[in-house]
């Protein structure tokens, strides 16, 4: 018995493995496929609206996919030439950079701080910032380049959406696809993307106009970088509030810069510690090292795009897992302190002390 337990954990290993050579192969292909994945769980709603007032399928998924092109597009006209002029002027920003850090050393010096304007700016390497930054950007190039074969891979996608219960019914041989908890995991994944989405929209335009108020350059871009990295909780808000700060820096001076990353954080914080857990629940939490790992992860096996998608690819497989009462327990092992908390409070109607 021994024995079978140790080669069924060696060939689930050895399986593990192959599927994560195979998905780095694959990643040209696959990154756009679960990006059409994930645009295709937040779309089917209004084409099952169209549908429901009687709009032919056909012509409903054109019409979807006519909204998605044409928003994208929008962002596409707004961003215009920012990414590139940006990229291109990193290493002006990069020598301003590194003059204000100069001129901050000598303010320092003359409040009784030893510091030499060298000895700062090796501190905080103004090189390793702006390439965290053109990074950031690189990402986001690439997952507009994909637009187009997201958008062919979505409207396949949306064509099957019809027919996948049925499907699952033939497939399993059951009458009712509930009973295989297949609507309600389809359920919680909608309730997370769709939450998770509205959070970053609300990010995103919070940001806009945060940074048009403080006149900061480049604002639609970092508006963009904040929604697509609001994905990524307790981090991702954190690299976002990076460029516009510093750029904020170069462009004005401290107070403007300090001005610009209070309001970020107030709007993060309100947006991810009230907003975001009352609408989301208890069930959708991940502990910040599963988010570290997860960032490692996907991002070393498909690059910047991986990283961007590294939480929700988990909270997507942590969904998974709590559907199942077998693999349950691995579910609780990803999810946040806070969750299990709330969950203790409800199986055993005692609530122990909360974790520093």
């Amino acid at each position: 018995m021994k024995k079978s337990s140790t080669s069924g954990s060696l060939l689930a290993i050895a399986s593990f493995v192959i599927v994560v050579a195979g998905a780095k192969v694959a990643s040209e292909i696959l990154v756009p496929v679960i990006l059409a994945t994930f645009l295709a769980t937040l779309v089917s709603p209004l084409l099952q609206w169209f549908v429901a007032r009687r709009v032919p399928r056909p012509l409903a998924i054109v019409a979807v996919l006519t909204l998605v092109l044409g928003l994208a597009g929008g962002i596409g006209y707004l961003l215009g030439d920012s990414v590139a002029d940006f990229s291109r002027r990193i290493p002006e920003f990069e020598q301003d950079l590194r003059a204000k850090m100069a001129a901050f050393s000598v303010i320092l010096e003359t409040v009784g701080f030893e510091v030499r304007g060298v000895d700062l700016i090796e501190a905080f390497d103004t090189k390793v910032l702006m390439e965290l930054v053109g990074g950031t950007l690189a990402a986001l190039g690439a997952i507009v380049s994909e637009v187009f074969f997201v958008i062919v891979t979505l409207g396949f996608l949306l064509a099957e959406v019809a027919g996948l219960p049925r499907k699952l019914r033939l497939a399993f041989g059951v009458t009712d696809g509930s009973s295989l908890g297949g609507q309600s995991i389809i359920r919680d994944i909608h309730r997370y993307l769709w939450v998770k989405t509205i959070v970053s929209v609300l990010t995103g335009v919070g940001a806009w106009i945060i940074l048009l108020a403080f006149q900061v350059e480049y604002a639609f871009l970092w508006a963009l970088v904040a929604f697509l990295l609001n994905y990524i909780p307790q981090i991702g808000s954190l690299v976002a509030s990076i460029p516009p700060v510093l750029l904020g820096w170069i462009q004005y001076d401290g107070a403007s810069a300090l001005g610009i990353l209070v309001c970020l954080l107030l709007l993060n914080g309100a947006l991810g510690t009230v907003v975001e857990p009352r609408w989301m629940g208890r069930t959708f939490g991940i502990s910040a090292l599963v988010v570290f790992l997860s960032l490692l992860f996907w991002g070393w096996l498909w690059g910047p795009v991986g990283m961007l998608l590294a939480v929700p690819l988990t909270m997507l497989v942590k969904i998974l897992l709590s559907h199942d009462e077998n693999t349950r327990w691995i579910a609780v092992l990803l999810g946040s302190g806070r969750e299990l908390r709330q969950l203790q409070r409800g199986t055993d109607g005692v609530l122990e002390a909360d974790e520093p």
